[in-house]
């Protein structure tokens, strides 16, 4: 069976790159699958091709057995308009912001029956499977969430003098891992705390995630006014995953509080799986894909994120219950375990398969 990719790009530093890359990667392990990725930026990787070479594009799509559009607009839509040239079946993983913020556009028309003659629709989360069936309510979607190589979070790597020495001078910590941009919910974590940080003097808060725009300034003027920024980190440049799992390790606990700005909310949040496999408690905001990457009162707290006094009561009750925080630890690195790639593979493999045998 040869798949088509059609995805926005395979870098390592965002997290849409870095689902694709390890989704393809995955899926390119079972038995008998060939695959060719097509991303819209450019990438210098063996194999990955641009988006905009039109000519290797229908030249692929007329080899594969079928076309996997990794989310909505632009993808779903190539997707569809390839298989009405071609002939051929395609599906699609609703991942996040790219497969819900479209359908309130001009682009909705495109996106919508992209949808429909879709052979398979797949969301990365029950929320945004809800959030695409709120603008297209008839439509049927499944849920395969997430996976994470356990093996490669829950142990603790060896790193270089300088990094190890750098990282343990940062203790004790809070964590937070993503791209520095609003709906990840820095301000409203940072505000939380500001509530707690008397009570904690040598805590300090480690925001590790690449700079958009200027949004590191934003924060960096928050803290100032919350009178906290000389016990904020920002390490916009982690260097690799050596160095990310590294951080995991030696944190307090996690926390991130997504939050939807204008259709633009978090998908999943593969972070708190990383973090779980780590052995952190997590505490996650209820908005977004969040609810189904960590367990509420079982390795962490769901709470409202905009609820500062609430986030730094939780935070308050982890960071001054050592037996809460091991009873969280166990429970993350158990929840973690369970949310293989080995899983993922096989419910794709039985959604490919039914899509060819049709």
């Amino acid at each position: 069976m040869k798949i088509c990719f059609l995805t926005h790009n395979l870098a390592l530093d965002n997290g849409s790159g870095r689902f694709a890359s390890e989704f393809i990667g995955q899926i390119r392990k079972l038995p008998g699958v060939e695959t060719v990725v097509f991303v819209r930026e450019p990438a210098n990787v063996p194999g990955v091709l641009p988006l905009n070479g039109y000519r290797r594009l229908m030249s692929a799509v007329r080899g594969c057995d079928l076309i996997h559009a990794l989310d909505g607009f632009p993808y779903a839509a190539i997707a569809f308009i390839l298989s009405i040239l071609f002939w051929k079946k395609y599906a699609v993983t609703l991942v996040g912001t790219g497969s819900v913020k479209p359908l309130y556009s001009w682009r909705y028309p495109f996106l919508f029956f992209s949808y429909l003659f879709a052979s398979r629709l797949v969301a990365i989360s029950h929320y945004t499977r809800d959030r695409v069936r709120r603008a297209t309510p008839f439509l049927n979607i499944e849920v395969v969430t997430l996976g994470l190589d356990y093996e490669k979070f829950s142990k603790l790597p060896q790193l270089v003098n300088f990094q190890t020495e750098s990282i343990i001078k940062m203790r004790p910590y809070l964590l937070s891992v993503g791209l520095l941009k609003p709906r990840k919910g820095y301000e409203d974590s940072l505000a939380a705390f500001a509530l707690i940080a008397d009570k904690f003097p040598k805590l300090k808060y480690v925001i590790a995630g690449k700079n958009s725009g200027n949004y590191r300034e934003t924060l960096l003027r928050r803290a100032q006014v919350l009178r906290i920024a000389d016990r904020i980190i920002f390490l916009t440049d982690v260097g690799d995953d050596v160095a990310l799992v590294n951080l995991y390790h030696n944190a307090e606990l996690f926390i991130l509080l997504p939050r939807n700005v204008r259709h633009d909310f978090e998908g999943f949040g593969l972070v708190f799986l990383e973090a779980a496999a780590a052995g952190l408690p997590v505490v996650g905001s209820r908005e977004g894909g969040v609810s189904d990457a960590m367990r509420d009162n079982e390795n962490g707290f769901l709470v409202d994120g905009r609820n500062h006094q609430q986030v730094a009561t939780m935070l308050e009750k982890l960071l001054t219950s050592s037996e809460l925080r091991d009873k969280f630890s166990r429970a993350s690195r158990t929840f973690a375990a369970s949310q293989s790639w080995e899983k993922v593979r096989e419910a794709y493999k039985k959604i490919y398969d039914g899509i060819v045998r049709k």
